[in-house]
């Protein structure tokens, strides 16, 4: 296959070396087709003809009868050639013709003479595969699909820019929606915290009045029975208003907490697709100060729920101490009725001894 190949290519240039030397005294190109049968002679004449197709109304066809045979006047093949390959001339060649250089010459000669009426002398070589070309205008044609190859891809460079523009435009808009989103967070941070400050100071001021009030009724002295009985139950219900308080205190705290929990998680849905947009896109400064400052905010978030769960522990634990401390006080409060109803039992049988002996010795 290699050697047909090399073999192509050296007719190519031996014919391209004839043309370039001969081409302004070339009239006429005979092709000579051995006389076989009628799909053989047409192959044969294809493989041929078609790299000088260009010159069909200078190509004379000279069939063959290589053997001498008898062959039949052929209309197919002279239709063939004159109606669709369309040549100049078709003629028949036999031996006797080729027995030597008088009979060879003598025979293109009468040729020539039957051709003369519209002979063209010269062929144009041009855009076929025997063009000699120019090496200079083949550098320069070189050089322009080059040149051509380059300003495509510089139009794919600049569109890709564009299409970066647009990405980093709307990176930018997002930016600036995350800052404004950022803003509004902090600011509701901080109104939540100067609202979990004065709960947290309006529970130690409740907590300080309960102490206070436990204190001033352990001091202030009423009667038995009753006076312990009114101090209980103002306590109790100190105690309750208090730890509704607390609890409401600890629901509301656990509603802030769910809030900055959403925030956070919005947050980092953010961070993922800017992650996932950094792995098809180029990511610029601005992008990269956005990343910064979304993962500041995350860290503050982090920090923000982390003190309110502390101090819903906080209020957790000052709710149990609350408890602890009522059922204490519930405790003395049995321990002191059942001392105060212990000495009250003992004064009045003392009281009732003394009244019946003073009577007149009632009682012995």
């Amino acid at each position: 296959m290699n050697s047909e190949i090399e073999q192509k290519n050296e007719s190519i240039n031996q014919f391209k070396q004839i043309f370039k030397r001969y081409q302004a005294q070339i009239s006429l190109l005979f092709i000579i087709v051995d006389q076989e049968r009628n799909d053989i002679v047409k192959q044969n004449f294809m493989d041929i003809y078609s790299q000088f197709k260009k010159f069909r109304k200078q190509i004379i066809v000279l069939l063959h009868n290589r053997f001498d045979e008898q062959f039949e006047q052929n209309s197919t093949l002279k239709n063939y050639f004159m109606n669709i390959a369309k040549i100049r001339k078709f003629y028949s060649l036999s031996n006797a013709e080729l027995q030597d250089q008088n009979s060879i010459d003598e025979y293109f000669k009468k040729i020539l003479e039957e051709q003369q009426g519209d002979l063209e002398i010269g062929i144009d070589m041009k855009d076929t595969i025997f063009e000699v070309r120019d090496e200079k205008k083949s550098e320069i044609e070189n050089h322009a699909f080059e040149l051509a190859f380059f300003k495509s891809k510089l139009e794919q460079l600049q569109d890709s820019v564009h299409q970066d523009d647009q990405q980093l435009l709307l990176y930018q808009q997002k930016i600036a929606e995350l800052e404004r989103s950022k803003i509004r967070n902090l600011n509701q941070i901080r109104e939540i915290e100067k609202e979990i400050s004065q709960k947290q100071r309006v529970i130690e001021k409740i907590q300080k009045e309960a102490q206070l009030k436990s204190q001033t009724s352990s001091q202030v002295k009423i009667s038995q029975q009753q006076g312990l009985q009114i101090t209980n139950q103002n306590y109790g219900i100190v105690n309750k208003k208090d730890e509704q308080f607390l609890k409401s205190e600890i629901q509301t705290l656990e509603i802030q907490r769910k809030t900055l929990s959403d925030r956070l998680d919005q947050c980092l849905k953010n961070q993922d697709m800017i992650d996932q947009q950094k792995q098809t896109n180029k990511q610029g400064k601005k992008s990269q100060g956005y990343e910064k400052q979304l993962q500041f905010q995350i860290e503050d978030l982090w920090k923000q729920i982390e003190e309110t769960s502390t101090k819903i522990r906080e209020s957790n634990h000052q709710l149990e101490k609350l408890k602890s401390d009522f059922n204490q006080n519930q405790q003395n409060f049995q321990q002191t009725t059942s001392v105060s109803n212990y000495r009250n039992s003992v004064n009045i049988n003392q009281i009732s001894s003394q009244y019946y002996d003073y009577q007149g010795n009632r009682w012995p």
